[in-house]
């Protein structure tokens, strides 16, 4: 996995950090695998959060299947535009 990270600008001039993570065909085996990959925050400047890549056949089941691993307290948003099919 490729890991990058740098500095950017929004359209409106805003100085954001840029977070690249580019996987390889072995890292999407894995994700089809139903092996999730765990980025550590700190390995890539985001000290306040770990990322979870894992990968799904659609976003309501990987929703549906995040809710079922997480705690209450744990809000899962979905673009309202998101179906099973």
């Amino acid at each position: 996995m490729l890991k990058m990270v740098g500095a950017g600008k929004r359209p409106g001039g805003q100085t954001i950090k840029v977070v690249v993570l580019g996987l390889s065909r072995v890292n999407i085996e894995r994700l089809q695998a139903g092996q999730p990959i765990i980025v550590k925050g700190d390995e890539i400047g985001v000290d306040e959060a770990d990322i979870v890549l894992f990968a799904g056949d659609t976003e309501a089941s990987m929703a549906r299947e995040m809710e079922e691993l997480v705690g209450p307290n744990t809000n899962v948003k979905m673009d309202p535009r998101t179906t099973d099919a």
